[in-house]
């Protein structure tokens, strides 16, 4: 969803040479000018206001257009360039409407306004914000060829729109209310006799953290919410996005303010806020029963481990007990009886009852397989699985889906007593390890009843996490299929991503390209072992060996340059660097109220540049408040933060910041843009909240900040993420949601960063995934087809490719990569189903079929040239480098997020990013300033030295004291050149 507004504006000055390009005339329009008047400085006129409003989709005034476009026009042209394109009115007039004639655009005016109301009134249920709606507006105007209006001209309409939509909206939403529904909604607002809080705020109260301890409290308060007035009804109107804004806003606000709304739109708000609220605590449900498997079948696997350390030992002593036994029958000897002698030799192992245990400890695990040591976990926590398999409600696209009957016959028989069940089932639908513990043997179909409900909820939570079915009314375990486009061909959808991919339309031309891309690495490598000049070895039995990476040193004169601009920056306090920012990127103005009205705050941006420090730091409003001298209280800071600020600005006003830092030459030195890094870094987290738990990296209960960092240092994308969930499933969000000028198409990662499925994913969208691979043995590789020979690399490939199985899915990739194009599906959220438990997933199978072709194809070309992965230095170095910096300006509270609400999580890594982001322009505008003395005064400024730069500096930053009132900027916005 893009929330950053991408209303066009032209580059500052100078365009850089990269931005230059689109302005240049072809043939075709040089021609057209010189036939529409004769004289040359009138056909530069018109080539300038042609060029320029292609690009900005609206005509600007002649003395706005930078003189380097002009310039880099009259070159090609091969006319002179004025000093200034001063075009009287009257001349102007003409020459717009000549430009709107030759391109066919619509002029704004009274028919257009018309139109793009309409359009407006049916994209306002959809949209959630201000700027969601008016970058909506600005896509279509643009499509249907209709020439922009002003800015202020297009808010003032969507705001006209909003408040007389929003107002039907609410009304559609209440309306079907009936009055026990509407005074049931009303006493929420209000404190009950024996209750501490209002209904209201219990609604909103994010309960502790979700573990067996809680369990009974939290059961209780879904159950609450369960016998609130239904809202499922209500809100099937409202569009996702307008549902989730609604709810939000409801959220930021007390019980006080909430009575101050007008009838219809507090129930309303109360509809949406409630329908939410249930929809999460389902969510935490959901998660906490998947929690509770995952720590059974981890406990089992450490005993199958214990075991089998054991194992050996007590087989040996029951084997040399059998030996003697077989021996005193066959060879008798004279004395005393076979029955006296087998009595001596079964007491001294300890017995008859210890002998017959030992053996049911063997036999018992005799398979070798963890699932036999989860009847022990299980005892323990039936109770807690029986309650919360009852709470959710289950739901498949499929009724007589076999998980679905496995949830009903362990509902059915949970109060059964007998040690055994004879159940009318299809053993076929159990696979063979469960089937040797949970059938047992016999002429009828005789079932363990305690080891068939240890199947039963571990087969429940593997179809829950796959997809196979999924629960209604949540939101993470929603039914995906529900997101999916049209499955046609033929659709519009397919086409837009078929053609903005390049790809084919045609499954077998898609599957030839593949073979080949594959074939050709193969071959390249081979050529490399023939020639001898492959960087890697492989021995006989395709074990790899490859060469350590060295990093390049630093040398002596760059070392030099960098302590001598460190030398000469100015120090600079955070705040200073907040102000001195946001007046070169006006990067507060996406804050505001969530109800998208006007501020009704006395000088907004001085309050919002304080919150973002406050936040951003994890100071906290009480601790900052005290720090600001009486300028502001925390009640004003958390007021801000919770009313006129979400994670969707937080992120739009990181954007602004990140397109300044893309205009300096001195960044570009330090990457292209082409290239990000991924990863996640932990932050500490209070214990008692749903998102706890322990993350055994770590060493401690904390949550992960997974972050996406351009070449350049500059983090383009970040967000809070639980321990316990693979870092893989959203390893392409940060790209395919950045909109900013830097966009990378490169990705590198860790190897918690890729799986088959990431992989295949990655290559639908354009991104080339490339992560360190740590465990090369543990990965195969894919031979093109059974009959492909490779001399000496041949020994790498232990699998062939199934590439019937990719060009009968073609069109479910298609179908996926579509949705997630148009916003409809994300790929966390379709990564997180397609993981190694989604083996009975049609999509998986897909998935990792392909995954398996593009993950060869990058393995077979780092084996080929290492330096694919560290291309002028490790872009993972980079994401590190950044993890650190963002926790030195995380001070505040021992970086330990002091909220038990998740949703504050969110916005503190936002406002964390926001903040640094905000101090490395800062630093790269400092730096460029202080290179530019040392060039002017005969320094000896290199290229190749100024690439070991960083904008990670902090010897020059001052975290702690004089927080000043007076937040105003120290001067204007710096250069952004260098000329070297």
């Amino acid at each position: 969803m893009r929330d950053p507004l991408i209303y066009p504006n032209l580059p500052a000055e100078p365009v850089p040479p990269d931005q230059l390009g689109r302005f240049i005339p072809n043939p075709d329009e040089i021609r057209w000018a010189s036939s529409c008047t004769r004289s040359p400085a009138r056909q530069l006129e018109l080539v300038v206001l042609l060029k320029t409003f292609q690009f900005l989709g609206y005509f600007t005034p002649p003395t706005d257009i930078p003189a380097s476009i002009a310039k880099a026009i009259a070159e090609r042209m091969n006319v002179a360039a004025p000093a200034s394109l001063g075009i009287a009115s009257a001349s102007l007039y003409r020459s717009h409407e000549m430009v709107r004639r030759h391109l066919g655009v619509e002029r704004w005016g009274a028919a257009a306004k018309h139109l793009l109301t309409a359009r407006l009134v049916s994209l306002n249920q959809g949209r959630s914000g201000p700027n969601d709606l008016l970058n909506a507006a600005i896509e279509y105007l643009r499509r249907e060829q209709i020439e922009l209006p002003a800015l202020r001209t297009l808010r003032r309409l969507i705001g006209h729109v909003r408040a007389k939509f929003d107002q039907a909206y609410c009304k559609a939403v209440v309306a079907p209310l009936g009055a026990a529904d509407r005074a049931v909604l009303e006493s929420l607002m209000h404190v009950a006799p024996g209750e501490a809080v209002s209904g209201f705020e219990r609604i909103k109260l994010q309960p502790a953290r979700v573990s067996i301890k809680h369990l009974a409290a939290y059961l209780a308060h879904f159950e609450w919410l369960r016998g609130l007035p239904r809202t499922q009804p209500l809100v099937t109107e409202l569009g996702g996005g307008k549902l989730t804004d609604l709810a939000e806003q409801a959220r930021a606000l007390d019980v006080a303010e909430l009575r101050d709304y007008a009838p219809t739109r507090r129930l309303a708000l109360l509809v949406c806020l409630l329908h939410v609220a249930r929809a999460q605590c389902l969510d935490q449900l959901a998660t906490l029963y998947l929690r509770r498997i995952h720590w059974m079948q981890g406990r089992a696997r450490e005993d199958l481990e214990n075991w089998r350390r054991d194992r050996g030992s007590l087989s040996q002593s029951l084997i040399r007990l059998l030996r003697s036994i077989v021996k005193e029958v066959a060879h008798p000897r004279p004395g005393d009886s076979l029955e006296t002698r087998l009595n001596v030799l079964t007491s001294q192992r300890g017995g008859a009852e210890t002998i017959l245990r030992d053996c049911e400890n063997v036999l018992e695990h005799r398979f070798n397989d963890p699932r036999s040591f989860l009847i022990r976990h299980y005892r323990r926590n039936r109770a807690t699985l029986m309650a919360l398999l009852n709470a959710l409600p289950l739901d498949a696209p499929d009724p007589t889906v076999w998980p679905l009957e496995l949830a009903d016959h362990l509902m059915i028989y949970d109060d059964e007593q007998a040690a055994e069940l004879t159940l009318d089932l299809d053993p076929k639908h159990i696979s063979a390890a469960w089937r040797a513990l949970v059938i047992r043997p016999g002429p009828a179909v005789t079932l363990d009843r305690r080891q068939f409900e240890v199947y039963g909820f571990c087969e429940i939570a593997e179809a829950l996490k796959a997809g196979d079915i999924f629960i209604k009314g949540s939101l993470a375990f929603a039914d995906y299929r529900d997101n999916l486009i049209a499955q046609d061909p033929e659709g519009a959808e397919f086409k837009a991503f078929l053609r903005d991919r390049d790809l084919p339309a045609q499954p077998d031309r898609f599957v030839a390209d593949l073979r080949d891309a594959l074939s050709r690495a193969a071959w390249q490598l081979d050529e490399l072992f023939k020639i001898g000049c492959a960087p890697c070895r492989i021995d006989p039995d395709g074990t790899l060996h490859l060469p350590r990476v060295r990093a390049t040193p630093t040398t002596p004169s760059a070392l030099e340059l960098a302590e001598t601009i460190d030398a000469r920056l100015p120090e600079r306090n955070l705040l200073d660097v907040l102000a001195n920012v946001d007046a070169w990127t006006h990067w507060t103005r996406h804050f505001g109220p969530l109800s998208g009205d006007s501020p009704q705050i006395d000088d907004p941006q001085r309050r919002y540049v304080q919150a973002a420090f406050t936040y951003g730091c994890n100071l906290g409003p009480a601790q900052a408040s005290r720090h600001f001298a009486g300028a502001v209280t925390p009640h004003m800071l958390s007021f801000v933060n919770r009313r006129h600020v979400d994670p969707k600005r937080l992120r739009a006003a990181s954007t602004d910041v990140v397109n300044a830092y893309a205009d300096f030459d001195l960044q570009r030195l330090w990457g292209s843009g082409v290239r990000a890094a991924a990863d996640g870094t932990h932050i500490p987290i209070y214990d008692d909240n749903p998102f706890a738990a322990y993350h055994w990296r770590f060493r401690g209960m904390a949550g992960v900040a997974y972050r996406h960092v351009a070449d350049s240092y500059i983090a383009i994308f970040s967000r809070f993420i639980p321990c316990g969930v693979a870092e893989a499933a959203y390893i392409l969000d940060g790209l395919l949601r950045n909109f900013s000028k830097i966009r990378p198409r490169i990705l590198h990662s860790d190897t918690r960063g890729q799986t088959a499925a990431a992989f295949a994913l990655a290559y639908l969208m354009g991104i080339e995934l490339r992560p360190r691979i740590k465990n090369w043995a543990d990965l195969v590789f894919y031979r093109p087809s059974r009959d492909s020979r490779y001399r000496h690399i041949g020994a790498l490939f232990k699998g062939t490719v199934n590439w019937a199985l990719i060009a009968e899915h073609f069109e479910d990739y298609v179908r996926v990569g579509a949705s997630v194009q148009s916003g409809a599906l994300s790929t966390s959220w379709l990564l997180t189903r397609l993981n190694s438990t989604s083996r009975r997933n049609r999509l998986f199978r897909a998935f990792h079929e392909l995954g398996r072709v593009i993950r060869t194809i990058h393995m077979l070309e780092v084996l080929a040239d290492p330096d694919v992965l560290r291309p002028g230095g490790s872009p993972q170095n980079k994401v590190e480098a950044f993890h650190r910096f963002s926790k030195w300006l995380l001070f505040g509270g021992q970086g330990v997020m002091r909220s038990n609400d998740p949703a504050d999580y969110e916005k503190i890594v936002h406002y964390n990013e926001l903040v640094a982001n905000a101090v490395m322009l800062q630093t790269v505008a400092d730096q460029t300033q202080v290179i530019r003395q040392l060039i002017e005064e005969g320094y000896p400024v290199r290229a190749e030295d100024l690439q070991r730069l960083s904008p990670y500096a902090t010897q020059h930053l001052k975290r702690f004291g004089e927080y000043r009132r007076d937040l105003s900027a120290t001067g204007p916005r710096p250069p952004t050149s260098l000329q070297l």
